[in-house]
């Protein structure tokens, strides 16, 4: 069964928000599948903080974190006196409840100040038993105006895989099919990065996908795809 993808959504927090970020949220605009995979991309740029947030759903399914990375740039050094920070966390959810409706990222009180983004994706096609096949994560800080771009590598195990990539290398990367952009700004008038998410939805096994540029900061993640006839987890025979 090959991987499609079923549907895409966003939200977003500008930096121009009062105080602290307490929750951001995305929503599909169908309702989705139980069995179906939801992959959750949050991107934030602090100049206060820095937040690992829970993902959360209005159906109930559970998400788990995949990767983490983080870079800051010092380069302008705002009103605030402070340097931006910027992360993507990555998380999905093999569900096993549909309507997933609205999710929510929720941060912990007086965590982080600036703006938010949130892609969310919806994917057919991934085995039950085993989601997910292999991530990688890449960063660098710029410190005094100087950044290094870096290559984001990562090889899938199996064919037909799904691999899912969100970077800020200023383009979709070669090879990927864009899915969702966004421009991130930390504080008003100083810090700006953009974000690119892709995808390949099907990936030939060992295939070293590579992209040679992917900016100051990237992530990759492979889901393998389902093979043969399966019963679903929630079917009772």
């Amino acid at each position: 069964m090959a991987i499609t993808h079923i549907q895409s959504g966003s939200g977003s927090v500008s930096a121009t928000q009062p105080g602290y970020l307490t929750a951001l949220t995305a929503a599909f605009g169908s309702a989705t599948s139980a069995g179906n995979l939801i992959v959750v991309t949050t991107i934030t740029g602090a100049i206060y903080g820095s937040a690992t947030p829970p993902i959360t759903d209005a159906a109930g399914n559970s998400y788990t974190q995949v990767e983490y990375p983080s870079y800051y740039n010092d380069t302008y050094i705002g009103a605030t006196g402070d340097v931006a920070t910027y992360c993507i966390q990555v998380s999905y959810s093999l569900t096993t409840l549909p309507n997933a409706g609205t999710v929510t990222a929720t941060y912990a009180s007086n965590s982080f100040k600036g703006a938010a983004r949130m892609f969310i994706d919806e994917y057919a096609g991934i085995p039950p038993s085993s989601v997910l096949d292999t991530h990688v994560s890449v960063s660098h800080d710029i410190s005094g105006g100087i950044s290094a771009p870096q290559s984001l590598s990562i090889t899938p195990t199996n064919s037909g895989e799904l691999v899912y990539a969100v970077t800020d290398c200023g383009s979709t990367p070669s090879g990927f099919t864009a899915v969702q952009d966004a421009l991130v700004t930390a504080y008003p008038g100083y810090y700006q990065d953009h974000f690119y998410e892709s995808h390949i939805l099907s990936c030939p096994a060992g295939a070293n996908v590579i992209q040679s540029s992917c900016g100051q900061i990237g992530v990759a993640v492979a889901f393998n795809a389902q093979t043969g006839y399966f019963i679903p987890r929630w079917v009772s025979i």
